[in-house]
């Protein structure tokens, strides 16, 4: 059986099988949890209250309000917060006012309105009111903003904010509004909706930690097997090499056929004893 060379180093151990490895690449997988904010038991984090009552007149107009000077009316259906609202036309000046209490001291409020310029017809182009938000002490307004409002029967009229800060100088707090206007008469005025006064939103929670934690889940690499002959101990099937026959005498016993020359048979004289008939030699035992 003939045995190919590289077979024959194989099988030897002097030619190296490369051993079929599988490479995997080394991977980190990060879970991040963030530490999230620990609400506190006193409304850390969270958004001051509205220190105004009945702030959007939804519980009707006298409740926690006071009107000095003017009638109000009371509106429904295109309030900023809630449905109601407070109409507040030019036919004459009007105040409204509301007393609050504990505020602190040193503290930054912010006072708001939300006020919506109203043409009710024809000929209110160029009119105007004026209009103040403050704080009423001892009869004195300290302005917290203050603006003239010129109307135009083809201006945008949606709703915006009328704000400003005021800083606490006493626990009380008398929240006024006044309008004056140029013209006295009800094709224009305004609405008033969401009264606001509020302190900053409260200080942020304590964290248990000021940075996120991370849990990393790290896959440690394996090694990278190389190509080298595997230290696996192997069954060898073991060929013992058979030596390549030459041409040489056969060493099998060989039978020969030898070929022994035979002897000429040589013509010679036969020696014929002629008997004559009825004759016999004396004592040789033949028929006479």
């Amino acid at each position: 059986m003939r045995v190919s060379l590289r077979a024959w180093l194989l099988v030897a151990g002097l030619l190296a099988t490369p051993v079929a490895t599988i490479q995997s690449a080394s991977s980190t997988s990060a879970l991040s949890t963030s530490v999230q904010p620990t609400p506190d038991p006193t409304g850390c984090g969270t958004q001051a209250p509205n220190l105004v009552l009945n702030p959007s007149w939804e519980q009707g107009l006298t409740v926690a309000w006071s009107y000095p000077l003017g009638t109000p009316y009371w509106g429904h259906g295109d309030g900023t917060q809630g449905n109601a609202y407070l109409n507040w036309p030019a036919a004459y000046s009007a105040e409204a006012k509301q007393t609050l209490s504990n505020l602190e001291v040193g503290t930054q409020y912010t006072v708001s309105i939300d006020l919506k310029m109203i043409v009710n017809g024809a000929g209110s182009s160029g009119k105007g009111c004026g209009f103040d938000l403050g704080n009423e002490v001892n009869g004195q307004v300290s302005l917290v903003n203050s603006a003239y409002f010129t109307f135009d029967e083809t201006a945008d009229r949606s709703w915006q904010t009328f704000t400003g800060t005021w800083v606490a100088q006493s626990t009380d707090f008398v929240f006024h509004m006044r309008m004056a206007c140029t013209f006295l008469d009800d094709t224009y005025g305004f609405r008033l909706d969401n009264a606001v006064v509020r302190a900053p939103p409260n200080a942020p929670c304590p964290t248990t930690s000021s940075t996120s934690s991370t849990t990393s889940l790290v896959s440690t690499p394996q090694s990278t097997p190389t190509a080298s002959p595997s230290t696996t101990p192997t069954t060898l099937l073991t060929f013992t090499p058979q030596s390549t026959p030459t041409t040489s005498p056969s060493t099998t016993p060989t039978t020969l056929l030898t070929s022994t020359p035979q002897s000429t048979p040589t013509t010679s004289q036969s020696t014929t004893t002629t008997r004559a008939p009825g004759k016999c030699r004396p004592g040789s035992g033949e028929p006479h």
